[in-house]
Parts: structure tokens; C-alpha cells; sequence
């Protein structure tokens, strides 16, 4: 893995795929399955989208604040309601997760109002990533499976369902769009982006214009509304929901963190800031040890691929081949973490404390 992420990052660099995702993609787009200059040129405008709305700023911390807040003010007047209800909190993160998300993506965030939304597109998710044994097998072959009449009416559903989640994304798409219509080309090219639609449709508009070859398509972008979505939501919401379980099942854990925040804010009621993050070592140990407790990417499916034929460990492994990252050999390693299924923050909380 040091070989892989350290020494020779560039002999690991391409990007493996299984030839299904560009079926129920409509092609290779996205960046999570894709390589070469349409990944660098989608991963370059993403983040400079981004960084515009305020990542690794102030802003985009006020728009993830605005929402914690709103989650604590919900689940605390449903305690105050009722004392002794019994509260599904990671329901409560997905939603709040969900909404950022959404805010970034199509300019709006989930309330009472529109949140049966989320919960439409996020059935719709979990049961494409749930998968089937017969999916499973299909991954790197369809175009010989969709000739077995069993396999045939499992890939044929698997697709269907994709294409009612890149649907979800075309109507939001579509909605962006008739905005910009409206605008006008010179209302729409001095219209400040909200969000990565409009940001995407703007693009997509000028180098239209300009009559170069671009990678900005409708497929595009609705694929690239999956890949946000895909590796945002779930990712983001089960390490908060594992952190949480973590804690209570560490009551120890859980004293000593209300006891350094206490020393640090005393009866200060605000939200912790990133800023704050140099007087908390322990709550960044916590933070560090959850990620590797929780391990929520046991199982990627997204690889890399040599670029030319390397030998490892005196094995020899061929151009093109698939490779993988198997962090979680490395997180319950007891050679490397004692006691690896423990959580156990100090592990990280002295070199957090230096």
C-alpha cells in the first residue's frame, strides 16, 4: 500500500472500472469511473466550482453550521415534546447530510416541505447499492450476461432503477435550464452562479459558444450529480452515525470529551468551528480513531489500474491490472493498531496533544 500511495503514486494512477457502470451511465462519464482528460478536466472545474461557494472557508463552514443547527433545534424540541421518544438519529444525519449536499448541487436545502424528496432518491440509491448476487457477476461482462434469460431480467431492472435516480437529476436539471432561458445568454453570463448546476450550465453555455470540443454534456452532468451524491451522502452519514454509536457504547470516551470541550468553551453555547480544532487534540483523536474504527469503505469498488507492468513483493503484475487500497488491512492490523477492534482515541491523542 506504501508502494501504491507513496512511492510510485503514478504507476498506480489509471483508473479501473467495471464495464456495467458505463451501461447504466449511458456511457463513461462522471469522474468516479472515468480516467484521462474528461476526469481531469470535470475534477478541475468541480473543485473550482467549489472553492468559489467557499470550500475550505469560511462560508461553506457557515452553510454546514446552518444546517447542524437546524438538526439540533429539531431532535431538541422533539425531546422537549416528548422525553422518552425513541429517536432515529441517523435518520435525522441523512437528512441533514442530504441537504447540504443538496444545496450544493441544485441551490435548495430539505425542510418538512420538500424532504419526501430525499427520502424518494435515497430508496431509489440504496437499493442500487444493495446490489444481488447476479449483479455482482455481471459487473465486468453485461454484454454476455444480457443474453441469459435470468440474468437478462436482473441486469434489465438494475438499469431501470438507474435510470429512475439519473432522472431525479435530469428534472433538476431541466428546471435549471429553463431558468437560464429565461435569463437570456446575456442574463446567464452575468447571473452569478448558486450552485454546481447552474455553474455546469454556464460552462457548458460559453464553450458552446466558443465552437471548441469540451466535456460539458446534459449526460455529463447528471452523472456527475450521481458521483456527488454517491460519494457525499452515504459515506458522510454512516461515519457520523458510527461515531455517535461509538460514543455511546464509550461512556468513558464520552466524559472525556464533554470534559475537554467544557475546559475549552465552558458555558459558551456555540457551534465548534473548525478554527477551534488546535485548543480540541482529544476531539480530533476521536474524530481520527472513528474513521478508522467505522472503516466504511470495507469493500470500494472503485479501483485503480497500473500503468505498465510493476513487480511487487517479487509478484509481477501486468499493465492494466485492477488494484485496490485495502485500507481496512491496515485500520485492523494488529501490528499497527493494538487491539484494533477496541476504540480507543488516545491511540492518535498524544501526537494530537504535541
Amino acid at each position: 500500500m506504501v508502494e501504491m500511495l507513496q512511492k510510485d503514486p503514478n504507476t498506480y494512477s489509471d483508473r479501473y472500472y467495471m464495464k456495467l457502470f458505463n451501461l447504466v451511465r449511458g456511457g463513461n462519464y462522471g469522474v468516479i469511473t472515468t480516467a484521462g482528460d474528461l476526469w481531469r478536466d470535470q475534477r478541475r472545474f468541480a473543485i473550482h466550482v467549489f472553492r468559489d461557494f467557499g470550500l475550505g472557508k469560511g462560508e461553506m463552514e457557515q452553510m454546514i453550521l446552518k444546517e447542524v443547527d437546524s438538526l439540533l433545534t429539531g431532535l431538541d424540541s422533539q425531546i422537549r415534546g416528548e422525553p422518552n421518544v425513541e429517536i432515529d438519529l441517523p435518520k435525522h444525519i441523512d437528512v441533514a447530510v442530504g441537504s447540504i449536499i443538496n444545496a450544493l448541487m441544485f441551490g435548495y436545502r430539505f425542510d418538512e416541505s420538500n424532504v419526501a424528496e430525499f427520502y424518494a432518491l435515497k430508496r431509489l440509491v440504496n437499493h442500487q447499492l444493495d446490489g444481488s448476487w447476479p449483479i455482482l457477476l455481471t459487473m465486468n461482462n453485461p454484454e454476455l450476461f444480457k443474453h441469459l434469460p435470468f440474468f437478462r431480467t436482473e441486469l434489465k431492472n438494475y438499469i431501470a432503477g438507474f435510470n429512475q435516480i439519473l432522472d431525479f437529476f435530469n428534472e433538476r436539471i431541466a428546471e435549471h435550464q429553463c431558468q437560464m432561458d429565461k435569463l437570456g445568454e446575456e442574463g446567464w453570463r452575468e447571473q452569478p452562479a448558486t450552485d454546481y448546476v447552474f455553474a455546469f450550465l454556464k460552462e457548458k453555455g460559453e464553450r458552446d459558444a466558443s465552437g471548441e470540443e469540451h466535456t460539458f454534456s446534459t449526460a455529463q452532468l447528471k452523472n456527475m450529480c450521481l458521483d456527488l451524491w454517491l460519494a457525499g451522502q452515504e459515506t458522510t452519514s454512516n461515519t457520523l452515525a458510527w461515531g455517535i454509536a461509538l460514543l455511546l457504547h464509550n461512556p468513558s470516551v464520552l466524559s472525556q470529551l464533554y470534559k475537554e470541550m467544557g475546559k475549552v468553551f465552558g458555558n459558551d453555547q456555540r457551534l465548534i468551528t473548525f478554527a477551534d480544532r488546535s485548543q480540541l487534540p482529544f476531539t480530533c483523536a476521536v474524530v481520527n480513531e472513528t474513521l478508522r474504527r467505522a472503516n466504511i469503505l470495507v469493500n470500494a469498488i472503485v479501483s485503480n489500474k497500473t500503468t505498465r507492468e510493476v513487480v511487487v513483493n517479487g509478484v509481477r503484475i501486468p499493465k492494466g491490472s485492477p488494484v485496490l487500497a485495502q485500507v481496512s488491512a491496515v485500520n485492523y492490523d494488529e501490528r499497527v493498531f493494538e487491539n484494533p477492534r477496541q476504540f480507543n482515541p488516545e491511540r492518535f491523542w498524544m501526537k494530537m496533544a504535541l
